[in-house]
């Protein structure tokens, strides 16, 4: 049901505003990714990671 919604949602988006926000959730992974590899050189486990890299940001 809340990705039925969603999809909606995003099917009234304009082209432009598709890609923008595409665009957006790239780089926020990009960065969530860097510093969750960070902590992971740090010999935290995946979790510990996952965990403040996304609660940091």
């Amino acid at each position: 049901m809340v990705a039925r919604r969603l999809l909606l949602i995003i099917d009234r988006m304009s082209l432009s505003s598709q890609g923008l926000a595409a665009f957006g959730a790239f780089i926020s992974m990009l960065v969530v990714g860097t510093v969750g590899f960070h902590y992971l050189e740090r010999d935290w486990n995946w979790v510990e990671a996952f965990y403040f890299s996304t609660y940091t940001l």
